[in-house]
Protein backbone atom coordinates (compact mmCIF):
# COMPACT_ATOMS: atom_id res chain seq x y z
CA UNK A 1 0.00 0.00 0.00
CA UNK A 2 1.62 3.48 -1.14
CA UNK A 3 0.41 6.87 -0.11
CA UNK A 4 0.50 9.84 -2.40
CA UNK A 5 -1.08 13.53 -2.67
CA UNK A 6 -4.26 14.10 -4.93
CA UNK A 7 -5.61 16.40 -6.56
CA UNK A 8 -6.07 18.68 -3.81
CA UNK A 9 -3.06 18.07 -1.93
CA UNK A 10 -4.89 15.34 0.60
CA UNK A 11 -2.86 12.63 1.18
CA UNK A 12 -4.70 9.30 -0.15
CA UNK A 13 -3.39 5.39 0.40
CA UNK A 14 -3.79 4.10 -3.06
CA UNK A 15 -2.90 -0.03 -3.72
CA UNK A 16 -0.35 -1.39 -5.71
CA UNK A 17 -1.11 -3.39 -8.36
CA UNK A 18 -1.83 -7.24 -8.45
CA UNK A 19 -1.08 -10.58 -10.46
CA UNK A 20 -4.47 -12.08 -11.16
CA UNK A 21 -4.17 -15.30 -9.57
CA UNK A 22 -5.92 -16.72 -13.08
CA UNK A 23 -4.35 -15.30 -15.75
CA UNK A 24 -1.44 -13.66 -14.78
CA UNK A 25 -2.41 -10.32 -15.81
CA UNK A 26 -1.80 -7.53 -14.27
CA UNK A 27 -5.01 -5.61 -11.87
CA UNK A 28 -5.24 -2.44 -10.06
CA UNK A 29 -7.66 -3.57 -7.23
CA UNK A 30 -10.30 -1.76 -5.62
CA UNK A 31 -9.77 -3.44 -2.51
CA UNK A 32 -7.28 -5.29 -0.42
CA UNK A 33 -9.08 -8.69 -0.66
CA UNK A 34 -9.28 -8.72 -4.49
CA UNK A 35 -7.04 -11.58 -5.88
CA UNK A 36 -8.84 -11.80 -9.85
CA UNK A 37 -8.66 -9.26 -11.87
CA UNK A 38 -12.69 -9.88 -12.90
CA UNK A 39 -15.89 -12.03 -12.45
CA UNK A 40 -14.96 -14.47 -15.37
CA UNK A 41 -11.42 -15.17 -14.09
CA UNK A 42 -12.68 -15.67 -10.44
CA UNK A 43 -15.51 -18.68 -11.88
CA UNK A 44 -12.84 -20.01 -13.92
CA UNK A 45 -10.42 -20.45 -11.32
CA UNK A 46 -13.14 -21.42 -8.93
CA UNK A 47 -14.74 -23.91 -11.16
CA UNK A 48 -11.24 -25.51 -12.23
CA UNK A 49 -10.30 -25.67 -8.52
CA UNK A 50 -13.70 -27.07 -7.96
CA UNK A 51 -13.40 -25.14 -4.27
CA UNK A 52 -17.57 -25.25 -4.48
CA UNK A 53 -18.87 -28.83 -5.90
CA UNK A 54 -21.75 -28.95 -7.47
CA UNK A 55 -23.98 -31.29 -5.58
CA UNK A 56 -27.34 -33.17 -6.77
CA UNK A 57 -30.31 -32.12 -4.46
CA UNK A 58 -33.98 -32.80 -4.41
CA UNK A 59 -36.28 -30.31 -4.31
CA UNK A 60 -38.04 -30.66 -1.10
CA UNK A 61 -41.33 -29.49 -2.97
CA UNK A 62 -42.24 -30.39 -6.34
CA UNK A 63 -39.24 -33.76 -6.33
CA UNK A 64 -37.38 -32.53 -9.28
CA UNK A 65 -33.52 -33.34 -8.97
CA UNK A 66 -31.25 -29.98 -9.47
CA UNK A 67 -27.37 -28.86 -8.84
CA UNK A 68 -26.37 -27.09 -6.73
CA UNK A 69 -23.18 -25.33 -4.87
CA UNK A 70 -22.92 -26.83 -1.71
CA UNK A 71 -21.64 -23.64 -0.01
CA UNK A 72 -24.80 -23.99 1.98
CA UNK A 73 -28.30 -26.00 2.37
CA UNK A 74 -30.69 -25.35 -0.61
CA UNK A 75 -33.93 -27.67 -0.29
CA UNK A 76 -35.98 -25.91 -3.17
CA UNK A 77 -34.90 -25.76 -7.05
CA UNK A 78 -36.44 -22.22 -7.62
CA UNK A 79 -38.45 -19.25 -6.31
CA UNK A 80 -41.81 -20.73 -6.76
CA UNK A 81 -40.95 -23.93 -5.00
CA UNK A 82 -39.43 -21.82 -1.96
CA UNK A 83 -43.02 -19.43 -1.86
CA UNK A 84 -45.39 -22.45 -1.92
CA UNK A 85 -43.07 -25.15 0.12
CA UNK A 86 -42.41 -22.91 2.82
CA UNK A 87 -46.06 -22.89 3.65
CA UNK A 88 -46.93 -26.49 3.46
CA UNK A 89 -43.02 -27.57 5.09
CA UNK A 90 -43.13 -25.64 7.84
CA UNK A 91 -46.17 -26.74 9.42
CA UNK A 92 -46.28 -29.70 12.23
CA UNK A 93 -44.08 -32.77 12.11
CA UNK A 94 -42.67 -31.36 8.77
CA UNK A 95 -41.69 -28.32 10.64
CA UNK A 96 -37.82 -27.87 11.20
CA UNK A 97 -39.31 -26.92 15.18
CA UNK A 98 -41.83 -30.10 15.49
CA UNK A 99 -40.61 -31.94 19.06
CA UNK A 100 -43.22 -34.26 18.69
CA UNK A 101 -46.02 -32.62 19.32
CA UNK A 102 -45.04 -31.03 22.97
CA UNK A 103 -47.22 -27.89 22.75
CA UNK A 104 -48.60 -27.42 25.85
CA UNK A 105 -52.43 -27.77 25.63
CA UNK A 106 -52.70 -24.01 27.35
CA UNK A 107 -50.08 -22.62 24.27
CA UNK A 108 -52.85 -24.28 21.47
CA UNK A 109 -56.12 -23.13 23.25
CA UNK A 110 -54.62 -19.83 23.83
CA UNK A 111 -53.90 -19.80 19.86
CA UNK A 112 -57.82 -20.50 18.92
CA UNK A 113 -60.11 -17.53 17.47
CA UNK A 114 -62.53 -18.26 20.50
CA UNK A 115 -59.26 -17.40 22.44
CA UNK A 116 -58.95 -13.56 20.72
CA UNK A 117 -62.92 -13.35 20.81
CA UNK A 118 -62.85 -13.47 24.42
CA UNK A 119 -59.29 -11.41 24.97
CA UNK A 120 -61.39 -8.74 22.73
CA UNK A 121 -64.83 -8.83 24.37
CA UNK A 122 -62.96 -8.11 27.73
CA UNK A 123 -61.11 -4.88 26.41
CA UNK A 124 -64.71 -3.47 24.76
CA UNK A 125 -66.09 -4.15 27.80
CA UNK A 126 -63.83 -3.01 30.14
CA UNK A 127 -63.40 0.06 27.94
CA UNK A 128 -59.69 -0.85 27.02
CA UNK A 129 -58.95 0.34 30.83
CA UNK A 130 -56.82 -1.29 33.63
CA UNK A 131 -58.72 -2.18 36.49
CA UNK A 132 -56.34 -1.06 39.04
CA UNK A 133 -54.15 2.06 37.95
CA UNK A 134 -57.64 2.95 35.01
CA UNK A 135 -54.61 3.57 32.47
CA UNK A 136 -56.33 3.56 29.20
CA UNK A 137 -54.98 1.88 25.80
CA UNK A 138 -51.09 1.32 25.99
CA UNK A 139 -50.01 -2.62 26.32
CA UNK A 140 -52.50 -4.39 28.06
CA UNK A 141 -53.62 -8.21 28.99
CA UNK A 142 -56.60 -9.60 29.86
CA UNK A 143 -56.46 -11.31 33.54
CA UNK A 144 -58.29 -14.95 34.04
CA UNK A 145 -59.92 -13.80 37.29
CA UNK A 146 -60.51 -17.92 37.88
CA UNK A 147 -57.45 -19.88 37.16
CA UNK A 148 -56.83 -20.59 33.87
CA UNK A 149 -55.48 -24.01 34.49
CA UNK A 150 -57.97 -24.94 37.41
CA UNK A 151 -60.91 -23.55 35.81
CA UNK A 152 -61.37 -24.95 32.05
CA UNK A 153 -65.17 -23.81 31.76
CA UNK A 154 -64.62 -20.18 32.74
CA UNK A 155 -61.51 -20.07 30.13
CA UNK A 156 -63.43 -18.17 27.63
CA UNK A 157 -66.04 -16.76 29.85
CA UNK A 158 -66.23 -13.02 29.47
CA UNK A 159 -67.16 -12.30 33.45
CA UNK A 160 -64.18 -14.05 33.99
CA UNK A 161 -62.03 -12.03 32.56
CA UNK A 162 -60.42 -8.68 33.68
CA UNK A 163 -58.49 -5.59 31.58
CA UNK A 164 -54.66 -5.09 33.73
CA UNK A 165 -52.08 -3.19 31.80
CA UNK A 166 -48.80 -5.13 32.19
CA UNK A 167 -47.23 -4.00 35.26
CA UNK A 168 -50.47 -4.53 37.41
CA UNK A 169 -50.53 -7.85 35.98
CA UNK A 170 -46.98 -9.18 36.48
CA UNK A 171 -47.58 -7.56 39.93
CA UNK A 172 -50.71 -9.90 40.81
CA UNK A 173 -49.09 -12.92 40.04
CA UNK A 174 -45.70 -11.99 42.00
CA UNK A 175 -47.99 -11.36 45.08
CA UNK A 176 -50.78 -14.33 44.11
CA UNK A 177 -48.65 -17.03 42.20
CA UNK A 178 -49.72 -18.19 38.56
CA UNK A 179 -51.68 -21.10 40.22
CA UNK A 180 -55.19 -21.41 42.35
CA UNK A 181 -56.06 -17.49 41.78
CA UNK A 182 -59.58 -16.81 42.39
CA UNK A 183 -61.97 -13.66 42.26
CA UNK A 184 -61.68 -12.75 46.19
CA UNK A 185 -57.75 -12.49 45.69
CA UNK A 186 -58.76 -10.21 42.59
CA UNK A 187 -60.78 -7.86 44.76
CA UNK A 188 -58.90 -7.75 47.49
CA UNK A 189 -55.47 -6.68 44.76
CA UNK A 190 -57.70 -4.17 43.34
CA UNK A 191 -58.82 -2.67 46.01
CA UNK A 192 -56.64 -3.01 49.15
CA UNK A 193 -52.75 -2.88 47.75
CA UNK A 194 -52.37 0.75 46.02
Amino acid sequence: MDVAKDENGRFKKTLNDKECLSCRGIFHPRTSERKFCSKECANKAYSELKRYPRKQLECKFCNIIFTHKTTYKKIYCSNECFKKGKTYIDVGERSGGWKGGITLQSARLRGLLEFDLWRNAVFIRDNWTCQKCGQRGGELNVHHIHNFADFPQLRTAIENGATLCISHHKEFHNIYGKIKTNEKQFNDYKNIWK
